[in-house]
Formats: C-alpha cells, sequence, structure tokens
C-alpha cells in the first residue's frame, strides 16, 4: 500500500513538506553563494525527482490493466488497398 491509498492527508503534508524543503534548500544556497552548496541542492532536487517519478510509477504499475481489443479479427484479414505508383496532380486555376 502506498501512503496515499493509506492516507491522503498524511501524503499532501509529505508533499508540502518535501517542497517547503526543496525550497529552503535553495533560500539557503542563494544566501551561502558556494559551488559547493550549488552542487548539493542541485542533487537533492534530482533525488527528489528520481523518487517522485519512481513513486509515479510503482503507482501506475498496480492498476495497470491490459485494454481488450474491441476491434473484430475479421478486419486484420481485409487487404490494404492498392496505391498507385505516382499521384495524379490536378492544375490549380487561379
Amino acid at each position: 500500500m502506498f501512503l496515499i491509498t493509506r492516507s491522503p492527508g498524511a501524503f499532501i503534508a509529505l508533499a508540502a513538506a518535501v517542497v517547503y524543503g526543496v525550497v529552503a534548500a535553495e533560500i539557503w544556497m542563494w544566501t551561502v553563494a558556494s559551488t559547493a552548496a550549488v552542487a548539493a541542492v542541485l542533487a537533492l532536487i534530482a533525488v527528489c525527482a528520481v523518487l517522485i517519478c519512481r513513486s509515479v510509477v510503482a503507482l501506475m504499475a498496480d492498476d495497470a490493466a491490459p485494454v481488450p481489443s474491441t476491434a473484430p479479427a475479421a478486419v486484420d484479414a481485409r487487404p490494404a488497398p492498392a496505391r498507385s505508383a505516382r499521384p495524379r496532380l490536378r492544375p490549380v486555376a487561379h
């Protein structure tokens, strides 16, 4: 079970904490004015993005079900219409 299915309120609280935590780290990064701080915050943002993407993909994979085909099998057996080698060009009246 995922946190969003067990407790939507806790999920919203966690999401807000992550967003405000990253924003606070960015504010800290601007006040320190250090290249190492920029690299650390960039790594933090990348890790958060990867974790969010993994959780969304895992959440979608649990509910994913194959969609049955609604087209009859006879439609696939029909031959494709013949195409001419050169298309006919018609003059355009101006």
